[in-house]
């Protein structure tokens, strides 16, 4: 599976890039023939926000969630 991050009012971060990719890499047991993933993380001010896109065979799955850390 592709996983193409995207950061927004963030530093790119290797650390941050490796971690949503191990994330997403869990989902491949559950979801068969997952063949694209896009993680936008942004930061605003005080608030934390992941974006997860993620293409399937015949399904698209959407996710968001906010914090106050992006791990």
């Amino acid at each position: 599976m592709q996983v193409l991050v995207t950061f927004r009012h963030v530093a790119p971060s290797g650390a941050l890039r490796d971690y949503a990719e191990e994330k997403l890499q869990r989902i491949q047991k559950y979801v068969r023939k997952a063949n694209e993933a896009h993680v936008i993380l942004t930061v605003d001010k005080r608030r934390h926000i992941a974006e997860v896109t993620l293409n399937a065979a015949r399904h698209t799955f959407t996710a968001t969630e906010e914090t106050t850390d992006l791990y």
